[in-house]
């Protein structure tokens, strides 16, 4: 199974019910790991469920309506991820990318589009050293 070394471009699928920025970011972060392949991007988790179940796809992120207004929130965005737990080599490997993608994202999302847009820019004086001789 792992003859060629480590498993890469595992199919996966999203679930993005939420259609915003954060869903936006989670699925490029997605998109560009590499031992994921993004084989569809759904709003039926139905549809997805059963492309787990007939193993089209190993694993699946979900991200709800409504989770970017949570999250900003401080409140739980309620993202959530599944896989075959079948295949316990492949499945391990999608869980861990499919979490460091999305916490990824999720931290992107937060430093460099929401609070980069809701904390004004404050220049302070910063302490510094003199020298004596």
């Amino acid at each position: 199974m792992l003859s060629a070394g480590k498993a890469e471009h595992l199919p996966i699928a999203i679930v993005d019910q939420d259609q915003s920025q954060l869903s936006r970011q989670i699925i490029h972060n997605l998109s560009i790991n590499p031992s994921l392949s993004v084989k569809t991007i759904s709003s039926s988790q139905d549809e997805v469920e059963r492309m787990i179940n007939s193993t089209q796809v190993w694993g699946f992120v979900f991200i709800p309506e409504g989770a970017e207004q949570r999250l900003v929130q401080a409140k739980n965005a309620q993202i959530s991820m599944a896989y075959n737990q079948s295949f316990f080599t492949i499945g391990n490997t999608i869980a861990s990318a499919m979490q460091s993608s999305t916490l990824n994202a999720i931290g992107d999302y937060l430093g460099n589009s929401y609070l980069a847009n809701k904390i004004p820019y404050a220049e302070f004086p910063t302490p510094h050293y003199l020298l004596e001789s």
